[in-house]
């Protein structure tokens, strides 16, 4: 039996938008190898040139631009600006070097086209418990039960406004109880759900995930997993969702089978920042701004305009940039007390996986020593997280 690839059958831009570090002006590489330049990620920023896609920038998970960075396959991912002669350049022109400390490369200037696989980081960023996963749906129920109230439109109407909120940085140091730090919180690890789906999913895989998600806000939904024209339906009225990059044209419109429009159609679209969520609503009165009979591509029915449906009035922006600076602004001292925790348990999972498989997080093979310093390494760690829980305990009980 032959084994065909996946992506054989996808009619698609399957470039995974997110980076696994980021390259500065000066040559320097932000991938945690030197604790100068700390593990920083980046993503993408499209735009059409020419009727093509193309990168113009890359945006860092710290909200700055950066002139390159590095995928998961080792590439040198460079927009046009900084390109010369197969080389990567500076604003001036000059063609940046690698800095001395850099190891793992034989290059003197960074070149396109080299493989630079060896400065890629093995330890992934983010907490330990906001991966994505087919259950992503469970997740979300979790999380947004305090979010918002109402069933259907406005349900999530509600939810998307916290969500809208918090994301914009819209969060005062304020005396405020403990169920309102954990609410914020709540919002906090469901940023980190979209943005996990925004950055590190194909668009097929993405868009069920973020239809689970949204599945999730929305109350009593089921996701439809067959090929029904509705993706959801909740409380006998039907949602279509579609994720779409920024830079698509146009958005197929569902119908149901007897011609009637889907009661809500979701379209969320994707920027290097953020995700923007438009609804439309399936009524026949076009005197509604929200009808989704004002938004279709030359009145034909069969698409909806995303250049027309971006200047619909029932749109949230979900900001997905600088997610942890804001926890600093939900309680003195949170940051610190969850940055503890997870680092630690990022660590005790990786010294399990170590012990286990005989294999360190940089990849290298474990010696009878190293086997020891990992078990007394893990011990440690289990030793330590009793203080460090009680400091975050304390930290947001002294709140209420």
């Amino acid at each position: 039996m032959n084994i065909i690839k996946f992506n054989q059958f996808l009619n698609e831009d399957v470039m995974i938008s997110s980076l696994d570090c980021v390259i500065d002006e000066f040559g320097n590489v932000y991938n945690d190898f030197n604790k100068q330049f700390p593990l920083r990620k980046g993503n993408i920023v499209k735009q059409k040139v020419a009727g093509r896609n193309q990168i113009v920038s890359i945006l860092g998970y710290d909200k700055k631009e950066y002139i390159a960075g590095i995928d998961k396959n080792g590439t040198l991912v460079v927009p046009e600006k900084y390109k010369l002669d197969g080389y990567l350049i500076d604003t001036l022109g000059n063609r940046v070097k690698v800095p001395s400390y850099v190891t793992g490369t034989k290059s003197k200037f960074w070149r396109i086209g080299d493989d630079y696989s060896k400065l890629i980081p093995y330890t992934p960023t983010g907490w330990v418990n906001t991966k994505i996963d087919m259950e992503v749906i469970k997740r979300v129920r979790r999380y947004s039960k305090g979010l918002g109230t109402g069933k259907g439109l406005k349900g999530l109407v509600s939810k998307l406004e916290d969500l809208q909120r918090l994301s914009s940085g819209a969060v005062k140091r304020r005396q405020r109880s403990r169920e309102t730090v954990q609410k914020e919180m709540s919002v906090i690890i469901l940023l980190h759900f979209i943005n996990e789906i925004k950055d590190y999913f194909t668009p097929s895989s993405s868009g069920f995930l973020f239809e689970s998600f949204l599945g999730g806000l929305i109350k009593n939904s089921k996701v439809i997993e067959d090929n029904s024209k509705a993706d959801i339906y909740a409380d006998g009225e039907s949602w279509q969702i579609k994720l779409y990059d920024s830079l698509a044209s146009s958005v197929s419109v569902a119908y149901m089978p007897d011609g009637s429009p889907i009661n809500h159609y979701v379209i969320a679209l994707k920027y290097a920042d953020r995700i923007d969520i438009i609804i439309l609503e399936g009524t026949d009165d076009k005197s509604n701004p929200n009808s989704y009979l004002n938004y279709f591509t030359n009145n034909t029915g069969l698409t909806f305009s995303i250049a027309q449906a971006k200047r619909a009035p029932n749109k949230y922006s979900i900001e997905t940039l600088g997610i942890e600076e804001k926890i600093e602004s939900i309680a003195a001292g949170l940051k610190e007390s969850i940055d503890d925790i997870y680092t630690d348990l990022s660590r005790f999972q990786y010294n399990i996986e170590s012990i286990i498989t005989g294999v360190d997080e940089k990849g290298k093979l474990l010696n009878d020593q190293k086997f020891e310093e990992t078990y007394n390494n893990s011990m440690g760690i289990v030793q330590n997280l009793d203080k460090k829980v009680t400091a975050l305990y304390k930290t947001i009980k002294r709140e209420s």
